[in-house]
């Protein structure tokens, strides 16, 4: 099952709204027609435009659309310009506004856009072929776009329909038809477009302050702005029980007028600012449903009662040697915590990437220094402790390139080896898992889905497995079972067995971060605490799926809110929230953290592993994303468990999942290679 996605409510700064137009859904596509033909001088350049001048789509009914075939090509403001308005993202489709041939290269002027942010489409123009870089390597990228047919809804659109179209998709489908929408919500959101645009009629091209969500078991499924015309007298009442009535393509758009000062924002002409109003929705009638109509409420789960008993923590501070690296690659061998890569932060706010790393004995103290590796200085790249090399591949560079290539480090021999070319790219995020004979990796691809493949050691040989196709990006998480691998993504849980050579779903709804405790795949779920429609008071707790029964496991509910897990021997450790739950008794206690404590938790982006008995926690970046404190300093954090819970035998690594979006320049939001433990306000 795909994840349960809420949609952003809050107002946003004219800075952030580009990142709000690439959410995604699952719109299903089918090829409409051959791309066009090559041209005599090698580019494809379809007969209808070839040697013309720019002459705008005049079809008022349907409109052309496009499938990228790169989510790394980028918009521009003018055919062959530098000016980027944007980038194809996760965004899989466009709506095509203009096509134009210029020194014999197609391009299409095109709008995306969708849900929430639809006020916010950004117009740009994109070559029919690109040159990119992908893997620290140029790729060309022709056809950089395929023309396509979209599908449209079946039956009577909901508002989910809307929220997951273009909105010249939406137009493309119901036209000026009258459309009715029940069991809704209305709340007023702001005017943030004001800031950005000028425009006439001001209501409609401005006057998208509120926004209509569809309830249908009181969760949100999907929401959109409306407007209203002042001279046609709807009364739409907040926080009331509704059916809605309205259409698309109201008469007042004709006379549209749209004017921004942000490139990204701006039209070509009265047509494109007329074909951006013609998708405004448009409220002619809205009418209170009788409690009949209502949909009945759902029961509303409660939190859990406070734990009777606390478990101390003891922080011990340790003079480490060298500088703290943050977005590096960890493990834990059974003896020794090995650092490799990431970047270097100092007290002066210099950052550089590392090709070198430490070995760090802690019942010695001893720190030793892991000489270069064949491979360039990265963050955030994946790594693997085989019993007697330290794996590493993937990764990004601080311009966010990223790169696909790896090393292995033998600490016996002091030595490096550079591992065989991978058969599929890093883009962003991944997760990793060793079999005892193999590393199997999951990466993120473009387009969102992951791609997954197997690494032998031994034969220094890859076996390319089956990807997952989504969509949405999302961190993915993958563990062996001992007798089967289990692949959690956006698109939800997957299975394959040993030997196997497909993915087999799972119905399990949660969210990352997700982590394998030796029995249990454990997630996170959201339970609305609030008894009013549109209300917000989640309760973020942990929830387990059984691969021995194929069934979930529903784990005691906390006190409050948990997020970033740390797999401690028998306990899920929430440090922020100084609560663990005991995975053999069910049970939660508080954890008792001390200031050293805390403030060892409170830098992101650095080491923290699970060392059998104790969390070491080493570099990163304070919260504000300046350079720690004490860069010089580790931390362990010994928890006071029972007995019989010191000394679990091997250490378990929780993948990075928060931030893993944001680029590897320090000076954005940095990752995690551990658990994202703490964000503290700034």
């Amino acid at each position: 099952m795909a994840r349960t996605r809420r949609t952003l409510s809050a107002l946003v700064a004219p800075a952030v709204i580009t990142a709000m137009l690439f959410q995604v859904a699952s719109c299903s596509l089918a090829a409409r027609q051959p791309s066009p033909a090559p041209s005599a001088s090698g580019l494809a350049v379809p007969p209808s435009v070839s040697g013309a001048s720019p002459s705008p789509i005049t079809n008022t009914e349907k409109f052309e659309f496009v499938r990228w075939n790169s989510d790394n090509l980028t918009l521009v403001t003018e055919p062959g310009s530098d000016v980027v308005v944007a980038k194809t993202g996760d965004e899989p489709i466009a709506a095509v506004l203009d096509r134009t041939v210029v020194d014999g290269m197609e391009w299409i002027r095109v709008q995306v856009g969708r849900g929430y942010a639809q006020d916010f489409v950004v117009n740009g123009w994109a070559p029919y072929a690109a040159d990119l870089q992908k893997g620290g390597r140029s790729v060309h990228v022709e056809p950089a776009y395929e023309f396509i047919e979209p599908d449209c809804p079946k039956g009577p659109p909901t508002v989910q329909d809307l929220d997951g179209m273009l909105p010249l998709q939406s137009l493309h489908c119901f036209g000026s038809r009258e459309l009715t929408f029940s069991a809704v919500h209305v709340r007023e959101e702001g005017d943030e477009l004001s800031a950005i645009v000028d425009g006439t009629p001001d209501w409609l091209v401005e006057g998208g302050n509120l926004v209509m969500y569809w309830l249908p078991e009181w969760h949100e499924s999907g929401s959109i702005r409306i407007y209203l015309n002042p001279g046609v007298p709807v009364e739409v009442p907040e926080h009331t029980w509704l059916e809605i009535k309205g259409h698309l393509d109201d008469e007042a758009a004709q006379s549209c007028r749209w004017d921004s000062d942000y490139p990204e924002f701006a039209v070509a002409n009265d047509e494109e600012a007329t074909q951006i109003c013609r998708t405004r929705l448009v409220v002619t009638a809205a009418r209170p449903l009788t409690a009949a109509e209502i949909p009945p409420s759902p029961p509303v789960t409660g939190v859990g009662p406070e734990p009777e008993v606390s478990v101390a923590v003891e922080t011990r501070s340790i003079e480490a040697p060298v500088a703290a690296i943050g977005g590096a690659a960890t493990v834990w061998t059974g003896s020794d915590l090995l650092v490799w890569g990431g970047w270097e932060a100092r007290k002066s706010g210099s950052f550089r990437h590392l090709k070198n790393g430490w070995q760090y004995t802690p019942s010695s103290g001893v720190w030793q220094e892991i000489p270069s590796a064949p491979v360039a200085g990265r963050a955030r790249p994946l790594a693997a402790w085989t019993g007697s090399e330290l794996l590493v591949w993937g990764g990004n560079l601080f311009d966010d390139e990223p790169v696909g290539d790896g090393a292995a480090y033998n600490p016996a021999t002091d030595a490096w080896r550079k591992l065989a070319q991978s058969p599929m790219t890093w883009r962003w995020t991944g997760a990793s898992t060793w079999t005892g004979t193999e590393w199997w990796i999951a990466a993120e691809h473009e387009g969102g889905g992951v791609s997954v493949a197997a690494y032998n050691p031994e034969s220094d040989t890859w076996r390319q497995l089956p990807s997952v196709e989504d969509i949405y990006a999302d961190v993915p998480a993958i563990a062996w079972t001992g007798s089967e691998i289990l692949l959690s993504t956006a698109a939800g849980l997957f299975r394959m067995p040993a030997g196997g050579a497909e993915w087999l779903s799972v119905e399990w709804d949660v969210h990352e971060p997700v982590l394998w405790t030796g029995e249990l795949f454990v997630g996170a779920h959201d339970d609305n605490l609030s008894e009013q429609p549109l209300g917000f008071d989640y309760l973020s707790h942990p929830i387990g799926w059984d691969p021995a029964t194929g069934a979930t496991v529903q784990l005691a509910v906390p006190p409050r809110s948990v997020y970033s897990p740390v797999l401690v021997g028998q306990h899920l450790a929430y440090f922020e929230e100084k609560l663990a739950l005991n995975l053999t008794t069910n049970e939660w206690v508080n954890l008792d953290v001390n200031r050293a404590g805390q403030k060892a938790l409170s830098f992101v982006g650095g080491t923290a592993v699970w060392a059998g008995d104790r969390l070491i926690v080493w570099g990163g970046e304070d919260a504000c994303f300046g350079p720690p404190a004490d860069p010089d300093v580790l931390y362990e954090l010994i928890p006071a468990w029972e007995t019989g819970d010191v000394g679990v035998a091997a250490a378990r690594r929780v993948a990075a999942y928060a931030s893993m979006r944001h680029p590897t320049d320090p000076d954005s939001p940095g990752t995690v290679n551990g658990p994202p433990i703490v964000v503290a306000a700034c």
